[in-house]
């Protein structure tokens, strides 16, 4: 993906999607019977009479499955980043946080990655990720149960950033049975 070429719509997909592994494959329209079978649907197949309608009688939204994702807290920095795209609803002094911001974060595709204080570059994670990563550091048997101070000093060094994440280790250490 070209930076160029970088659309807001397509960044938040894609930012969406990085947390999952995934492979993509095209399947030639012979070989994919399912959207073959899709394609050739027709309104009166099901009952309804009016054909200019929409065919949304027959497919009921219990019927679907739901996936459900949080859009990461750093959708519209990696926009703006990318492409130079403020979204409508946001305030002037949003917006004006979002640029000053922006100046200590870069994108290397598919990341956002952000300038640390002490000159390191750590990539910026979701906050659920974040947790997953705190858990991992700190109850590993290999790690041991670490102090709070121990457990941020060894998640920084693996490179990883989010905005609660002195709050979030320090909350989690406390509450740690072991």
């Amino acid at each position: 993906m070209v930076k160029k070429d970088s659309k807001p719509r397509l960044l938040r997909w894609v930012l969406l999607l990085q947390e999952f592994d995934l492979e993509i494959k095209d399947k030639a329209g012979s070989e994919n019977v399912v959207a073959d079978h899709l394609s050739r649907l027709t309104v009166e197949d099901h009952g309804i009479q009016d054909k200019s309608g929409p065919i949304n009688e027959w497919l009921r939204d219990d019927g679907l499955m739901e996936v459900t994702v949080k859009t990461p807290w750093f959708a519209d920095l990696a926009n703006y980043i990318v492409s130079g795209f403020l979204p409508d609803e946001m305030e002037q002094r949003e917006r004006r946080k979002l640029r000053n911001d922006a100046k200590r974060y870069f994108w290397n595709d598919p990341r956002l990655f952000r300038k640390c204080g002490d000159g390191m570059f750590r990539r910026c994670v979701s906050r659920e990720e974040g947790l997953e990563i705190v858990n991992r550091v700190h109850n590993s048997a290999y790690r041991g149960h670490l102090a709070t101070s121990r457990t941020i000093a060894k998640i920084l060094q693996g490179g990883f950033y989010w905005p609660s994440m002195f709050k979030d280790i320090h909350y989690f250490v406390k509450s740690c049975d072991a």
